[in-house]
């Protein structure tokens, strides 16, 4: 009981963090029913979208537990479609990463990792947006309205508008987007440095020919976003990375560990050849895997 109480506590002081962060970086103000606009296309009033607090424990590819991270998300899947232009976001593609480690290890860059700190609500909204919270967010038990200035998780748009204005804002600075992989950017120096960076979602995976082009980079998004840095890059996209002069050791413990735990399986267990039923048919009911046919395709996408 201690422990949950110690628990709760935690994930509350998480709470109250998450909706001051978006109370001091301006992302709403407060409206009543009765202020929610209409809309001149449709001539209805704006969807007012509902949010949950989504509730996560954050682990580091080693698969240990660093923080309580609570984060208030809306409801996009409930969005009316006929209000929705192009949602459309780009994320890095797993060639690419592949290939920025390789250049790395092979021209011994520096590595580098940073995310933005709540990257989503960083972006601005061009349209009317109306979400309603949950009354237990609040000490008096009454449910808001948030007119938002800027966009927040969960919302469809969200993705697009964040990419878009970091892009432009990135591009503004001198840097150039790859025409192979929108995700893909870098900047090549006069005196003959260069550095490439891989972006995915808000998470940066950074080679370099030195700390000077990187210092740079950071000194600049600083002057837009508060960016969460890592003196190298230990993990990337729940990969574990140790640099070693010009080689990089990969591994994906974290992963393992959870794909073990799924399995059922722990250290006494006894090792097999084939932990299923190699002939499996999902079409055929007397030859089915042990558990049921959604545990295996879980198992099966993990593994992939």
């Amino acid at each position: 009981m201690a422990k949950q109480q110690q628990d709760w506590l935690q994930w509350r002081i998480a709470i109250d963090k998450e909706l001051d962060m978006l109370s001091d970086l301006d992302c709403f103000e407060e409206v009543l029913l009765a202020d929610v606009a209409i809309d001149p296309k449709t001539g209805r009033r704006y969807q007012i979208i509902p949010t949950k607090i989504d509730l996560k424990m954050k682990f580091d590819a080693m698969g240990l537990a660093t923080k309580y991270k609570a984060r208030l998300v809306a409801l996009g899947d409930q969005e009316w479609k006929d209000t929705l232009r192009d949602v459309f976001s780009p994320t890095a593609n797993s060639k690419t990463i592949n290939l920025l480690l390789a250049l790395a290890a092979q021209q011994g860059y520096c590595l580098y990792g940073l995310d933005i700190f709540g990257a989503f609500i960083t972006a601005t909204i061009d349209e009317p947006v109306y979400v309603s919270l949950p009354a237990e967010l609040f000490a008096d038990g009454k449910p808001r309205i948030w007119k938002l200035k800027r966009t927040l998780y969960g919302l469809k748009r969200a993705p697009k508008a964040f990419y878009d204005q970091l892009t432009a804002f990135l591009i503004s600075h001198k840097y150039q987007r790859s025409e192979y992989d929108p995700c893909l950017f870098y900047r090549l120096y006069p005196n003959g440095e260069r550095i490439y960076f891989c972006l995915h979602v808000d998470d940066f995976a950074i080679a370099a020919s030195s700390q000077a082009p990187i210092q740079e980079l950071c000194d600049i998004l600083k002057t837009r976003y508060t960016i969460t840095e890592s003196d190298n890059l230990e993990s990337f996209l729940g990969i574990h990375i140790v640099q070693d002069d010009t080689r990089l050791y990969l591994s994906q413990l974290g992963h393992i560990a959870k794909c073990a735990k799924e399995a059922g399986i722990s250290p006494t267990s006894k090792p097999v050849h084939i932990p299923m039923q190699p002939t499996f048919n999902d079409t055929d009911q007397n030859n089915s895997p042990p558990g049921d046919k959604g545990k295996y395709a879980t198992l099966l996408g993990m593994l992939i």
